[in-house]
C-alpha cells in the first residue's frame, strides 16, 4: 500500500491571526446569526438580471461565475450566457452544476473558488479560474482600489454601500449558519488557496475501518468505536503543512530554478543543500503536530529499527482524553497499520475532561482553571481525588 504525499495548491483552512493553515479537524464550527443578502447581477445589455443570495457579499469581488441547478426551469435559458459582475464590471458565465440547491435563497449562487470549499470544487469541475482576493494577512487584494487593504469585514460594509449606490441590492434576511473558527484564537477561518503538503487518506483509513469493524480494538465506552468508524469514513485528504516557527521541519527541498523539482532529504538543519551540482532550498513549513504524534507508538519504542523497547509495541491499553480521540487515537491507528501492519494497542480508555461550572473544559488559554492545591488544602488530597473520579464512567466529564 502506498500513500500520496505531495505539495499541491488546494483550498486550506487558514487563520489570518496565526497566519497558518489547519486541518479540517482543527476547525471549530459554531452556529452564528448572520444575513443572507440578495444581489442583482445585470445581463450584458443591462436590461435583465439574475439575483444571487450570499452570506459573504465582500467575496463577490473575486467571483468567476454564477451557478444554477441544471434542472431549474427558471434559469435554463440563461445557462451558457454571460452576465456582469457588479462593481468590478467583468463578464462572468452562468453555469449549471448539480451542487446548487434550487430551494435555497434564489437558486442562483455566486462562485468564488479561492475562498469557499464548495465553490473550489465547482471551479475544478468547470475549469474556472481561481482568483484570490484575501491575503494571508487577512487584507483585501486584487480588488478595485476602494477596497484594497481592508479586512473582509470592512470590505463587506463598503461593498454593500456600493451595491446600494448602484441600486443592485434586492433585500436581505436573517439566518443562522455554521461558521468555522480557529480552535486556538477563535478568529473566523478564511478558506484560502495555498500550496500545502497533503496526504491522501482513503488508503490509510480503510484498513483502520476494517480493523475496528472486526472489533480488534476495544473501546471504553464501547460506543466510541462506532464514532471513530464514522469519522474514518468521511475523512478528506489531510493537510499536514503548518506555517509556524516551532515544529518538525518537513524534509523536502525544492530546486532553486525549478519549483516542480522537489527532493526528500534529512538535512533539515540546512537552509540549502547541493545535490549533483544543483542547489535545493529547504521547505519552510513544519509538520502538523498530529502527524508526528500519530507515529508516537512505534517511534518511542524503536519498533521499526528493532530497538531495546521494540517488545513494548504494540501495547495493551491506551488511556487518553475523549477530546483527542479523532485527532490522536485515529492517527495512531492509521499510521501504525501503515508502517507496521499492526494495531498500536488492544484497548482504548477515554477519560472525560475536568469542566468548569459552565460545562466548558478547563484550559489555561480560556482562563477558567482553578488551583487544585486550594481544594487539597481544604479537603485533603485523597478526598479531592475521590471527588473527581467517584461515580464517573469513561468519557464522562466531572465539573466544579
Amino acid at each position: 500500500m502506498t500513500i500520496w504525499f505531495t505539495e499541491v495548491s488546494e483550498l486550506s483552512n487558514y487563520c489570518t491571526e496565526h497566519q497558518t493553515s489547519f486541518a479540517d479537524i482543527e476547525v471549530e464550527h459554531k452556529n452564528e446569526k448572520g444575513k443572507l443578502w440578495k444581489i442583482a447581477y445585470p445581463t450584458l445589455d443591462k436590461i435583465g438580471e439574475i439575483i444571487i443570495a450570499t452570506t459573504r457579499p465582500e467575496t463577490m469581488l473575486g467571483d468567476v461565475a454564477v451557478a444554477v441547478h441544471p434542472d431549474d426551469e427558471r434559469y435554463k435559458k440563461l445557462v451558457g450566457t454571460r452576465i456582469l459582475l457588479p462593481i468590478v464590471d467583468k463578464e462572468i458565465p452562468i453555469i449549471a452544476d448539480e451542487y446548487v440547491d434550487m430551494s435555497y435563497g434564489t437558486g442562483a449562487v455566486k462562485i468564488t473558488p479561492a475562498h469557499d470549499p464548495n465553490d473550489f470544487e465547482i471551479a475544478k469541475r468547470h475549469d474556472l479560474p481561481i482568483e484570490s482576493i484575501i491575503s494571508p494577512a487577512g487584507k483585501m487584494i486584487n480588488v478595485p482600489a476602494q477596497f484594497l487593504g481592508l479586512t473582509p469585514v470592512e470590505a463587506r460594509a463598503r461593498v454593500l454601500e456600493a451595491l446600494e449606490a448602484l441600486e443592485l441590492r434586492r433585500g436581505e434576511s436573517d439566518i443562522e449558519h455554521a461558521v468555522g473558527h480557529c480552535y486556538k484564537c477563535g478568529s473566523v477561518i478564511e478558506p484560502m488557496v495555498k500550496e500545502q503538503w497533503f496526504i491522501k487518506m482513503e488508503s490509510l483509513a480503510q484498513p483502520a475501518i476494517d480493523a475496528l469493524e472486526r472489533e480488534e480494538v476495544t473501546f471504553y465506552p464501547a460506543s466510541k468505536r462506532h464514532v471513530l468508524i464514522a469519522y474514518f469514513e468521511q475523512l478528506k485528504d489531510w493537510n499536514i503543512s503548518r506555517q509556524i516557527p516551532w515544529g518538525i521541519p518537513i524534509p523536502a527541498f525544492v530546486n532553486e530554478n525549478d519549483p516542480k523539482d522537489w527532493i526528500f532529504d534529512t538535512r533539515i538543519n540546512e537552509q540549502s543543500i547541493v545535490v549533483n551540482g544543483t542547489t535545493y532550498i529547504r521547505e519552510e513549513d513544519t509538520f502538523d503536530t498530529w502527524f508526528s504524534s500519530g507515529q508516537w507508538p512505534y517511534i518511542v519504542t524503536d519498533y521499526l529499527t528493532g530497538g531495546d523497547l521494540a517488545n513494548y509495541f504494540p501495547t495493551d491499553m491506551m488511556e487518553t482524553g475523549m477530546d483527542i480521540m479523532r485527532a490522536w487515537v485515529s492517527r495512531m491507528i492509521m499510521l501504525s497499520l501503515y508502517r507496521t501492519g499492526k494495531l498500536p494497542f488492544k484497548e482504548v480508555y477515554l477519560h472525560g475532561m475536568v469542566n468548569d461550572e459552565h460545562n466548558q473544559k478547563m484550559s489555561k488559554s480560556k482562563g477558567n482553571v482553578i488551583n487544585p492545591m486550594e481544594l487539597v488544602a481544604e479537603f485533603g488530597s485523597d478526598a479531592t481525588r475521590m471527588g473527581v473520579i467517584s461515580g464517573r464512567a469513561p468519557a464522562q466529564s466531572p465539573g466544579f
